[in-house]
């Protein structure tokens, strides 16, 4: 869950009325979502690093004032924290009752904007969010569902900002108008996906939160998968056009690799999500991120060595030479200086660049180029080392 701009005004207001101080509501990456300066609305505060490491709350120093720094939670996760100017001892102790009341509202929010989630949205959130799935009991609900689990299938996800306040929050109705405006939303996406793609109509549509809808597209072939691939990334605003046309602004879209089975929906999830998140940062003037053009990046950060190992091992056993390994060990330890290479190996260096001509060849990645560089070291990094 995250904090929207709405439910940090209202609820900085309660709170600033009931201390009668300065107060601030920021999100967890410190974007001020609320504040008694509106200007301040947007800004990112500079909050300490671990700050409620071990504490709900700590007094910290901003500019030249001290604050009342409060972990706010919902269901045991920190979504905000609370800043009240002009510490004191008196609003210390307070900070418990404080905390609570500021839980209570988040918690009347969150209940308020909740949905009657479907069966097929409840399928699917059951799936990417259980760490060990019952694979048995949920095959036999893909059945009833008649969703087959064993088809390929590509996830989509589709990040619609703004959809959880702009479309839910501000619904006046209960859960049911908001219902409907998820199911209209659903429908919108499968219409543009099965009009732009018209062989093959096998979709799931989810809503599976906040701003995000989660699209599993059927994909029969390797091949169908990469003309996929290409024709969303050079037609993206063909295809997403229309959505922002009905009213969000902006879209953004991560997709990765076809999976199949019930554990292929989680890993088809993944990596939309990883493509999706890491590619906002890295290429932050995209719309379309694509798990394939990240490299190594989702690998690294995996905590399981397992994956780290497989990638290293799959992209060196092409080195089948053991003078190519050799040459490429240390061509990257000389700096990817191809004279100095030459010398250590004791070549010319005309035969150090066909060897390097071949490791290209073979790696699909060229050991002069220093990103291409960045992640063969890495491989043979977790290959010595893990």
């Amino acid at each position: 869950m995250s904090l929207t701009y709405l439910f940090g005004q209202h609820n900085q207001k309660h709170v600033a009325n009931l201390v009668g101080k300065y107060a601030v509501i920021s999100s967890t990456d410190g974007v001020c979502v609320a504040s008694s300066n509106h200007r301040q609305v947007g800004q990112k505060i500079d909050l300490p690093k671990n700050l409620f490491k071990n504490k709900n709350s700590q007094i910290i120093k901003l500019g030249d004032q001290f604050h009342l720094a409060l972990s706010l939670k919902y269901r045991d996760r920190r979504i905000a924290t609370l800043l009240l100017e002009n510490y004191s001892e008196q609003t210390k102790q307070y900070s418990p009752l404080l905390i609570s009341l500021a839980e209570l509202s988040i918690s009347q929010y969150f209940n308020h904007i909740q949905t009657n989630v479907d069966s097929t949205d409840q399928f699917i959130l059951r799936i990417i969010s259980d760490d060990e799935p019952n694979i048995k009991e949920l095959k036999a609900k893909s059945k009833i569902l008649g969703i087959n689990p064993d088809t390929p299938r590509v996830g989509i996800l589709i990040n619609l900002q703004g959809f959880l306040e702009k479309s839910l929050t501000l619904s006046p109705n209960p859960s049911s108008e908001r219902d409907d405006i998820i199911r209209k939303w659903k429908r919108r996406i499968e219409s543009i996906l099965n009009g732009f793609f018209t062989s093959g109509n096998d979709i799931i549509t989810a809503y599976i939160g906040e701003d995000r809808f989660l699209v599993l597209k059927a994909v029969s072939s390797e091949s169908e998968e990469v003309r996929l691939g290409i024709r969303l990334q050079q037609s993206f605003n063909a295809i997403f056009g229309p959505l922002t046309d009905a009213g969000a602004t902006p879209v953004n879209v991560g997709f990765g690799h076809s999976h199949s089975g019930i554990s292929g929906i989680t890993d088809s999830y993944k990596q939309a999500r990883m493509a999706l998140e890491l590619g906002r940062k890295l290429h932050p003037g995209r719309s379309i991120y694509y798990f394939g053009d990240l490299g190594i990046l989702p690998i690294l950060a995996e905590n399981r060595n397992v994956k780290k190992i497989a990638y290293a091992d799959q992209l060196l056993e092409q080195l089948s030479s053991g003078d190519l390994y050799r040459t490429l060990e240390v061509f990257l330890q000389q700096g990817l200086n191809l004279a100095e290479a030459a010398r250590v190996l004791g070549i010319h260096r005309n035969t150090a660049i066909y060897r390097l001509n071949q490791i290209t060849s073979l790696l699909g990645l060229d050991p002069r180029k220093f990103e291409d560089a960045v992640m063969i070291k890495i491989a043979l990094m977790v290959k010595h080392y893990l």
